[in-house]
């Protein structure tokens, strides 16, 4: 089939109705006319432009302020100069730069110097308007000026040091705040400060051995405030020293000042253990201290002597140890001496003393009760000879032996010592055919006293007046509820506790009733665990006694009856003793519904059918 096509003459017509005007005229369609724009468009199109024009100028207006006046992003420059590895002890000088690069003043211009630890400034140029800190007020344009400071580094070696300058100012023109920091960074790798340390290359035990610390100030300024530390090695005993020893726990010198170019020279004397041999280091650590007296380490000396093996061996053990031990009071102290003559020749003249030491107050030794091993005592000194040992008055190759001392220790804590030191002396006379009279001391033992903490575990259905506390039958039971309550007491007075805590168990058919109480810390109970337990974080001696208690049920059946009924397990008791840093235990007892110490439920406590 053919598509059939419009006529030409049908579509001229259609286009003909389509552009002909209301005359009947057809339009001229070569050529186009514009129309003129409206009003509105030209007002809008003007402001845009006016609006350019503005942004422009403003942009323009900013770049200048910030690059044309200022020449830079911060009008203030800030630089600091000095010496960077340096020596503690030693005065350096530092300069301060500062440098207005802009073509308007600052105002307000201010300085404040954060200086490192142990820094001590001893000179400023211009000297600071308060403390630390320099007031300029203003700084003219493309202007500069700068402080220099002397002073000494009193810090440790070796360190890095960090001093920082800040700059605050307000630029011309302007009320907003501007910052400039300057840093300045030294190495501490030596100290003004030397040290040497000598002493004798071999030494015997008991031989007194002379030992000479020098430190010397090898600076041009005065230090002040220096401490020497003696480091010694384990069964060395200071017999004396100059000067004195500034601590009676730490052998360490304070001294006040070193002058330029002087020696602090310091002598110890000591001597050496039965049970020191071989090679042993002494060291001397040199400090500055803060004003705060935090120690700066400075530098060290190290000497070594070579401690010959003696002839007369012994060691002392105190409760199987060679340090320090702590005990409880009503407790002992099991001391063994264990001797024995190492060389080929015969010793002759040996007397052991063993002496206690409690710093002026009473021993914690019941001595009607304590076993001396056969020694002989005098006062706080227990001393063994050929009187009490014969072998001690002559001695033979390889002979050796062991003494055995117990000391009870006193239960009551009232006005005794709660510290004491044990040291073990043996003084001989000849070795061989040589007249050899030396004393040689063995490395003190510290015994401490445990604190004399008790605790007490009671179960009261009645109060001491015959208030009643528990509920229920009396005696409890079968089939029926009783409630009964626990207390707990602790007693304490020697010294601070920390971490107490009581604990017990209870058994399956008790239940717990939250019910409980305390004077101090806190009661719990662990439902999964049936763990009860009292917690006291702290336990200060002036608490000396604290309470609590907890409430129970109890149901018995027919086969209970005829007997006493659990309610707890047994109760364990743990603290630490805040001085010895002991750990101490006691266990308490079951407790039942005997109730031995309720007076009004006496005869009340075997269930009843």
């Amino acid at each position: 089939m053919t598509a059939r096509k419009a006529p030409i003459d049908d579509v001229s017509e259609d286009l003909r109705s389509i552009y002909t005007e209301k005359d009947g005229a057809m339009p001229d369609l070569t050529r186009l006319e514009r129309t003129g724009a409206s009003r509105l468009t030209r007002f809008l199109a003007g402001s845009i432009v006016v609006l350019g024009l503005l942004s422009a100028a403003a942009w323009a207006g900013f770049f200048v302020w910030n690059r044309g006046i200022f020449d830079a992003q911060t009008p203030l420059t800030v630089t600091i100069e000095g010496q960077e590895t340096i020596r503690a002890g030693e005065r350096v000088y530092l300069t301060i730069s500062y440098h207005n690069r802009a073509r308007l003043p600052v105002s307000q211009l201010e300085m404040k110097l954060n200086l490192p630890l142990g820094f001590e400034m001893l000179s400023a140029s211009p000297e600071p308007t308060d403390g630390t800190t320099w007031n300029f007020g203003t700084l003219s344009a493309e202007s500069d000026g700068s402080v220099v400071i002397s002073g000494i580094f009193r810090s440790e070696v070796p360190s890095t040091q960090t001093l920082q300058a800040f700059f605050t100012y307000a630029p011309a023109n302007t009320s907003s705040e501007f910052q400039e920091i300057g840093t300045w960074r030294a190495d501490i790798q030596d100290s003004v400060l030397d040290a040497a340390i000598t002493g004798p290359e071999k030494a015997l035990p008991g031989d007194e051995a002379t030992y000479l610390v020098e430190v010397r100030n090898s600076g041009s300024e005065r230090l002040e405030r220096v401490r020497v530390t003696a480091s010694l090695p384990s069964g060395f005993a200071v017999t004396s020293s100059e000067p004195a020893v500034s601590s009676p726990d730490v052998v360490q010198w304070d001294i006040d000042a070193i002058e330029p170019g002087a020696i602090a020279p310091i002598v110890l004397r000591g001597r050496f253990a039965s049970t020191v041999s071989g090679d042993q280091l002494l060291t001397a650590n040199v400090s500055l201290l803060t004003a705060d007296t935090t120690v700066l380490a400075q530098t060290r000396a190290d000497v070594h002597t070579d401690v010959l093996g003696g002839n007369l061996a012994f060691h002392l053990v105190a409760n199987g140890s060679s340090e320090t031990v702590a005990t409880d009071l009503g407790d002992a102290v099991r001391v063994s001496i264990d001797w024995a003559n190492q060389g080929n020749e015969r010793i002759e003249g040996v007397v052991f003393t063993l002496n206690l030491d409690g710093s002026g107050k009473p021993l914690p030794i019941n001595w009607e009760a304590a076993d001396l091993g056969g020694g002989s005592r005098t006062g706080s000194s227990i001393v063994w000879s050929a009187t009490q040992l014969e072998t001690f008055g002559s001695m033979d190759p390889n002979a050796s032996g062991i003494i055995d001392l117990n000391l009870p220790v006193v239960v009551d804590p009232a006005n005794i010592a709660d510290r004491f030191t044990m040291t073990l002396t043996a003084s001989l006379q000849k070795v061989g055919s040589v007249e050899s009279p030396r004393t040689i001391e063995s490395t003190p033992i510290t015994v401490s006293i445990n604190s004399d903490l008790t605790a007490f575990a009671d179960a009261r259905y009645y109060t001491d007046d015959g208030e009643p506390i528990g509920t229920g039958p009396l005696p409890p039971k079968a089939g029926e509820t009783t409630t009964y309550r626990i207390f707990w007491d602790v007693a304490n007075t020697l010294h601070p506790l920390s971490n107490v805590v009581l604990t017990t168990n209870l058994p399956p058919d008790v239940v717990w009733i939250d019910k409980k109480q305390t004077d101090i810390g806190t009661i719990t109970f662990d439902e999964i665990t049936r763990l009860v337990r009292w917690t006291i974080p702290k336990l200060p001696t002036d608490i000396k006694t604290a309470s609590g208690f907890f409430d129970v049920a109890i149901t018995p059946d027919e086969d209970d009856a005829g007997a006493f009924f659990k309610l707890t397990n047994a109760t364990s008791v743990d603290a630490r003793d805040d001085v010895t840093g002991d750990n101490i235990a006691h266990a308490l007892d079951i407790l039942t519904t005997e109730l031995p110490n309720d007076a009004n439920a006496a005869g009340k406590g075997i269930v009843a059918e």
